[in-house]
């Protein structure tokens, strides 16, 4: 197959007002061909044909042949995209993806509308009650930070820049009651987001990449046994706090998440063959499969 060739000229008998040729790019393949204006003008009398570039040392030449240079690298990398998604390139198709002509852009707070709606329907099935609300709250302050800096109601996706993350995780710590793992999970939602615009070619630049925002690691302290103990003799008036403190307790005796100790049933306490209890159950976080031995029951179930 052939090749997609390229070449800058310019048109002699459209001269702009300030003297200066207008310069345009022909884009040909396989007899096929396409040309566009590349928004740049210069004086015919330094302009090489066989080069497609002006002579001179000038700042300004400079800066046109750099133009000119960088126009030739995204037609490559535009190709090189195409081939990737087993696309074949035409000269059409190049310009028009090039220049953004009849290209439909998703936009950020859409596409993630559209995966919470999706999450919705999915809860009990394939996601917790709890991720959704996480999912819903992180859309809740990406509405807030688009409109308070950007003047917005949404943004495309292509606009989702490393700078884009940078000023979200800034404005969520200076905007918001969040410490820093909360801000950086929320972030890690976007990520979400972003991925999946990427699977669905959305998008071609993954604006993580080469980013990490890491959670601050945090020293969890635990509960001596005299603690524990002050707390199983402590008398409360009200039942409610009482069912509270016996919840967990429970937790901590048993090292399950509040979470499955709230989907507890009695078909997970088995008993064993030495007549010990015990709960087998499978995480909701990790889906993974517990044994816990709990000779506490013993006498109970």
């Amino acid at each position: 197959m052939e090749q997609l060739k390229l070449a800058f000229f310019i048109r002699r008998t459209r001269k702009l007002s300030n003297g200066e040729c207008p310069i345009y790019c022909r884009l040909t393949m396989n007899g096929k061909r396409a040309e566009f204006a590349v928004n740049k003008s210069v004086d015919e009398n330094i302009w090489i044909p066989a080069a497609g570039r002006a002579k001179g040392n000038s700042i300004t030449i400079f800066r046109l042949n750099k133009h000119l240079e960088k126009i030739v690298e995204d037609i490559n990398e535009i190709v090189r995209q195409f081939e990737l998604q087993k696309i074949k390139p035409t000269p059409d198709l190049v310009r028009n993806e090039l220049l953004g002509i009849n290209k439909q852009y998703k936009f950020l707070i859409e596409a993630y509308e559209q995966h919470n709606k999706k999450m919705e329907a999915l809860v009990g099935k394939q996601y917790a009650p709890k991720t959704l609300a996480r999912h819903k709250t992180s859309l809740k302050h990406l509405k807030t930070f688009i409109r308070s800096v950007y003047r917005s109601s949404d943004i495309e996706l292509n606009k989702v820049t490393y700078q884009f993350l940078i000023n979200y995780e800034f404005w969520l710590k200076t905007n918001t009651s969040c410490q820093h793992n909360a801000v950086i999970k929320y972030i890690s939602n976007l990520g979400k987001i972003i991925r999946e615009a990427l699977r669905n070619g959305w998008i071609n630049d993954d604006p993580f990449k080469n980013t990490k925002f890491k959670l601050q690691e945090i020293d969890k302290p635990f509960l001596s046994q005299a603690e524990l103990d002050k707390l199983l003799n402590k008398k409360f008036s009200i039942t409610r706090l009482e069912k509270i403190r016996d919840v967990f307790v429970f937790c901590c005796f048993t090292g399950l998440a509040f979470i499955d100790v709230k989907e507890l049933k009695s078909e997970d306490f088995t008993t064993g063959a030495d007549g010990t209890v015990w709960i087998r159950k499978k995480r909701q976080k990790t889906k993974n499969w517990s044994n816990i031995s709990a000779p506490l029951f013993n006498d109970t179930i």
